[in-house]
C-alpha cells in the first residue's frame, strides 16, 4: 500500500512540475513505437518530454526495435514488445495497471527508471522470454486490492536495484522457469517479500533459472505467501515464514541456497512432507544447499533403473 500511494504522490509531484506536459495516448492498432502518426500528440514519446505515455485499447500491438523511451509508460492494454535491437527506457515507473495488458521483452532491452508495477489495479502480465530487464528500483506486483500481476521469466536477465513486493495488496506472481535474476545493486542485497499486506496473496514459483537475493520473507505484514520450488536456484542470505500454517513452502525438485550452516527448517516442506529435506553445508561459501529427500516412487524407479544398468553391463 505504502509503493501504491508513493506512486501517485510522484505522478502528481512530477506533474506539477511538469505543468502543461500533454499524455500521449495510443492510438490502437499494430504498429512501430516510432509511427508518430500512431500517437495522439502526433509526436513520437521521449522520457524527457514530461507527459505520461499511455497504451490502452485492446487491439494495440506496439512494437519496439530500436531505441525509444517514455517519461512513465502505462500498459494498460493490448501488448507492447520489446524485441532485438529494442533499448526503451523510462525516467519514472513502467505500470501493467490492467484490462489484461502485457508488456513483453523478447531480445531487447527495457529499463526502468524508477519501480516496475506488475497489475497494478487490474489484470497483469510481463513477460521476459530473452534480453534484459533492468528495474530502477522496485518490482511491485498486484499492487491495489483488485489487482492480479504475473511476472513470468523464461529466459534472459532480470536485474534490480532493491526490494520485491508479490501481493501487496492483491494478488502476485512471479513464475521462473529460465534465465538468471539478480536483486540488489552496489553490495546493498534487495530482498523478496511474499504476501505483504492482510489482503495480499504471493506466489513464487520456481522450475528453472536461477533467483539470488538478499533475504525471503512470506507473509511481510499479514499476507500470505506461498513459494514453489520444482527446479532451478533459489538464493538468499536469509528465509522467513511469518505465518506458517497458512504461509507454505515446498521444495519438489532444484535447490534452495540459505546463508550459514542450516539443519533445519520450520514450515519448509520437501514433496508436501514437513521435514522432508537434506541439508548441505559449503564452508567454502558458508552456504548450504537444501533440497527434497525424493520420494518413495522415485527412490523404487532409481532404484530399478540402476538395476537394470547394472544387468545390461552384466550380460555386456
Amino acid at each position: 500500500m505504502w509503493n501504491k500511494l508513493m506512486k501517485y504522490v510522484s505522478i502528481v509531484l512530477v506533474l506539477g512540475i511538469c505543468g502543461s506536459a500533454m499524455a500521449a495516448d495510443w492510438l490502437g492498432g499494430a504498429g512501430n513505437y516510432s509511427d508518430s502518426t500512431k500517437w495522439s500528440t502526433g509526436v513520437v514519446p521521449v522520457k524527457t518530454d514530461g507527459a505520461a505515455t499511455w497504451v490502452s485499447a485492446g487491439d494495440s500491438d506496439v512494437l519496439i526495435n530500436a531505441p525509444q523511451s517514455s517519461f512513465e509508460f502505462f500498459a494498460n492494454g493490448g501488448s507492447v514488445t520489446v524485441a532485438a535491437g529494442g533499448n526503451f527506457s523510462t525516467q519514472y515507473n513502467v505500470v501493467a495497471t490492467a484490462n489484461a495488458s502485457q508488456f513483453n521483452v523478447s531480445g531487447g532491452t527495457a529499463t526502468t527508471g524508477t519501480n516496475l508495477f506488475v497489475g497494478d489495479w487490474g489484470q497483469s502480465i510481463v513477460n521476459l522470454s530473452s534480453g534484459t530487464l533492468n528495474v530502477g528500483d522496485t518490482l511491485i506486483a498486484g499492487a491495489g486490492g483488485s489487482a492480479n500481476g504475473t511476472l513470468n521469466v523464461s529466459g534472459g536477465i532480470m536485474t534490480t536495484a532493491w526490494n520485491w513486493y508479490l501481493g501487496d495488496s492483491g494478488t502476485g506472481t512471479v513464475n521462473v522457469s529460465g534465465g538468471s535474476v539478480v536483486l540488489g545493486h552496489s553490495g546493498m542485497g534487495g530482498n523478496i517479500t511474499i504476501g505483504q499486506w492482510g489482503t495480499a496473496t504471493g506466489n513464487l514459483n520456481v522450475s528453472g533459472g536461477s533467483i539470488i537475493a538478499a533475504g525471503i520473507t512470506l507473509s511481510g505484514v499479514a499476507g500470505t505467501g506461498h513459494v514453489s520450488l520444482t527446479g532451478g536456484l533459489l538464493q538468499g542470505n536469509t528465509l522467513a515464514i511469518n505465518n506458517i500454517g497458512v504461509s507454505t513452502f515446498d521444495i519438489a525438485g532444484g535447490t534452495l541456497n540459505l546463508k550459514g550452516d542450516i539443519t533445519s527448517l520450520a514450515g519448509v516442506t520437501g514433496n508436501g512432507i514437513l521435514g522432508n529435506l537434506q541439508f548441505a553445508y559449503n564452508p567454502g561459501t558458508d552456504f548450504t544447499s537444501i533440497t527434497a529427500i525424493p520420494e518413495p516412487m522415485t527412490l523404487l524407479l532409481l532404484g530399478a533403473g540402476s538395476f537394470a544398468a547394472f544387468t545390461r553391463r552384466r550380460r555386456s
